[in-house]
């Protein structure tokens, strides 16, 4: 095994080890990120809350969409993951397939307090809004509206792409590696193409969690 991979599974095992044994930790607000690099935890949910960031990856004159998708808690740490192949006519399309998917997500692990981000304003606006919708999307925006509101928690909101690294990153790679069209996985860890990534936003966040128990155990 090559050092970085023995780095990465002690960071792993370290936040994991912090979260069982409940080892007193800072509030969400203290951990301040470099304001130049947001990481897609900030701004963190409440703490008995999940946020869900949620990208897609379609190219102009392709019928092929990537769709991604990280939960996170309100440290940072990695809750579970998805990532898609679908077919997409439109950026506007495939950006409503990977929220519907992440809706889908929420309610199918019984998270009732969650915090949807995405960076398509428009998707957001139409989902949001009661207005009636017509045209080729109509199924998938009152699908998205079906599921939100029984996530009556559950605020969608837009946020700028450097706050998505992780699922733009994702669902780059899905579109490229993934085979077969309409398929789907939940990854329960980061896979090694995103870990660096991963591990360059949570870190910040250990090193305070892990500061914070030195202080407090005798």
């Amino acid at each position: 095994m090559k050092p970085i991979q023995y780095l990465h599974k002690a960071k792993l095992a370290s936040s994991e080890f912090l979260t069982i044994h409940k080892v007193p930790i800072l509030p969400p607000t203290t951990h301040t990120p470099n304001p130049n690099h947001l990481p897609s935890w900030f701004p963190p949910p409440p703490s008995n809350a999940i946020k869900i960031n949620v990208d897609s990856s379609w190219t102009q004159g392709f019928v092929i969409t990537g769709v991604a998708g990280v939960a996170h808690n309100s440290h940072g740490q990695w809750i579970l993951g998805f990532q898609g192949k679908e077919m997409a006519d439109s950026s506007l399309m495939a950006k409503l397939l990977d929220i519907r998917h992440g809706l889908q997500l929420a309610i199918q692990q019984g998270w009732t307090s969650t915090i949807f981000s995405s960076d398509c304003k428009e998707a957001i606006t139409i989902i949001n809004s009661s207005y009636q919708v017509s045209g080729y999307y109509i199924n998938l925006v009152l699908d998205c509206r079906v599921l939100k509101n029984r996530l009556s928690n559950s605020p969608l909101r837009v946020e700028g792409r450097s706050m998505n690294g992780l699922a733009n990153l994702m669902a780059h790679k899905a579109r490229e590696d993934m085979v077969q069209t309409k398929s789907f996985k939940l990854l329960r860890q980061p896979e090694n193409f995103c870990m660096n990534l991963y591990l360059a936003e949570v870190h910040p966040i250990l090193d305070a969690i892990a500061q914070n128990y030195d202080e407090n155990v005798p």
